[in-house]
């Protein structure tokens, strides 16, 4: 499941560790794995696992006052997870200025800030776990 959101509130480094770390706690807990990216008050979340656990919380996180606009943008069920190590990775995005968020690894822009559709989820998911495809095949053949 990918799914968006925009903070109430921007979220300073000292409150995004905060949220990282306890969704790290939990999702290791349940056996949840992930993504998080944010910038700009726009997050853009990743949830693997299994689909009770993963739709459990999904809805706490859309009752989560701290953000507003929650939206689905892929729900799909899978094998095998992209990210079966990340307990919930994160990772910094930069916004252009014509508004298009950016990872500085990735082969083209991601999408408009605030214009995340199903296909720029899907595109999420396939490069970063073609990223952590070749991270795992390089550990392993060291």
């Amino acid at each position: 499941m990918v799914y968006s959101s925009v903070a109430v509130a921007p979220f300073d480094q000292a409150a995004l560790q905060l949220l990282l770390h306890r969704a790290r706690a939990h999702n290791e807990i349940v056996g949840v794995t992930g993504l998080l990216l944010y910038r700009d008050r726009h997050f853009v979340q990743a949830l693997q696992g299994d689909e009770t656990e993963v739709e459990t919380l999904y809805e706490r996180i859309s009752h989560d006052l701290r953000h507003r606009t929650v939206t689905t943008l892929l729900k799909e069920y899978i094998n095998e997870p992209a990210f079966p190590y990340w307990a919930m990775g994160y990772l910094p995005v930069d916004v252009r200025a014509d508004g298009v968020m950016v990872y500085s690894r990735a082969p083209d822009p991601l999408v408009s800030a605030g214009a995340w559709s199903e296909d720029a989820a899907t595109r999420l998911i396939h490069h970063f776990q073609s990223i952590f495809t070749l991270a795992k095949t390089t550990a392993e053949s060291s």
